[in-house]
C-alpha cells in the first residue's frame, strides 16, 4: 500500500483500532479481505454508505478483496421494542428484496473484480446455461467464489503477466456446477490433494497466508456441497464447485419461543 493511501486513510478514520497491525501488514504486501456489514431495513443505500463504499474502493485498488455481509437476521428483528421507526420488522421476502438492491448498488461502485482484473491484462469469459435455484447463503458463496477468482488471477500474474479466466455454469446432478478455470501453470500433482489445507501457500513470504482456498472449501462443505481442483488438459487448473438444491432455512421468526 502506497504512503499516500495510507495517510489518506489516517485522515478519514475517525479511530483506527489495529493502526499498528494493519499498516504492517499492508506495507508487508499482504492482500487482505475487508469487510463491510450492512443491515438492509431500507430498499435503498444513502450517501453515508458511500463513505465507507469509498473506503473499500480504494482497498480494492490496491488489489485488496471487499466483501460486502448483509446482516439478514438483524433486518428481521427489527427493533422489537416498536420504539423505532427507522427499524421495523420486515419480512424474509423484504429483507431478500433489498440485498438484491444493495448488491446492485455496491457493484456499481466497486465493479467487484473488473478493475484489477483489466489491470492485470486478464480477460474474463463466462458461460451460464440453465440451472435451478439453489438454496445457499448468497454472502458466503460470494466470498467462496472471490478467493477463487483471486487465486486464478494470482496464477496467471505470476505466470506470464495476462491471461484468461474462464466462469462456466452447468445444471448437476440434483444442484449446479460451478468451473472457475484459468489458462496459468496449473496445479502440481502432489499439491492438488492439499490446496484447500489451512495455510498451504506456493506462493512467497508477505505474498499470502494460504487461507482463501480453505475458505472457499469451508464455505462449500457447510452447504454440503463438493470443491476440488484439476488440472486442464490444455494447461492450466480448473477448480469445481458442486452444490446441491438444498432446502430453505426455518424462517427465525418462526421458530418455537422459549
Amino acid at each position: 500500500m502506497s504512503e499516500p493511501l495510507w495517510e489518506w486513510l489516517r485522515a478519514r478514520a475517525v479511530e483506527i483500532h489495529v493502526a499498528e497491525n494493519l499498516c504492517e501488514r499492508l506495507r508487508r504486501g499482504e492482500k487482505l479481505r475487508v469487510k463491510l456489514g450492512v443491515d438492509p431495513t431500507a430498499p435503498d443505500l444513502h450517501v453515508g454508505h458511500l463513505v465507507v463504499f469509498d473506503v473499500l474502493r480504494a482497498f480494492q485498488e490496491e488489489g485488496h478483496v471487499p466483501v460486502l455481509i448483509v446482516g439478514d437476521y438483524t433486518a428481521m428483528i427489527g427493533d422489537p421494542s416498536g420504539r423505532s421507526e427507522t427499524r421495523p420488522v420486515l419480512s424474509r421476502e423484504q429483507v431478500e428484496a433489498n440485498a438484491r438492491t444493495y448488491f446492485d448498488q455496491i457493484y456499481k461502485v466497486l465493479s467487484l473484480h473488473q478493475s484489477r482484473l483489466e489491470g492485470a491484462r486478464i480477460t474474463v469469459q463466462t458461460d451460464f446455461g440453465e440451472v435451478p435455484e439453489i438454496w445457499a447463503d448468497s454472502n458466503q458463496l460470494q466470498e467462496a467464489l472471490f478467493h477463487l477468482v483471486q487465486n486464478a488471477e494470482q496464477a496467471m500474474s505470476a505466470a506470464r503477466g495476462s491471461g484468461t479466466l474462464a466462469i462456466r455454469v452447468r445444471p448437476a446432478v440434483d444442484g449446479v456446477r460451478i468451473e472457475v478455470a484459468d489458462d496459468g501453470p496449473g496445479v502440481p500433482q502432489d499439491d492438488l490433494a492439499r490446496v484447500f489445507n489451512p495455510f498451504f501457500t506456493t506462493k512467497g513470504p508477505g505474498e499470502g497466508r494460504g487461507l482463501g482456498l480453505s475458505v472457499a472449501h469451508s464455505v462449500v462443505a457447510e452447504h454440503e456441497g463438493r470443491l476440488w481442483a484439476e488440472n486442464r488438459p490444455g494447461g492450466g487448473a480448473m477448480f469445481v464447485m458442486e452444490l446441491p438444491v438444498g432446502s430453505p432455512a426455518p424462517d427465525p421468526a418462526l421458530a418455537p419461543s422459549a
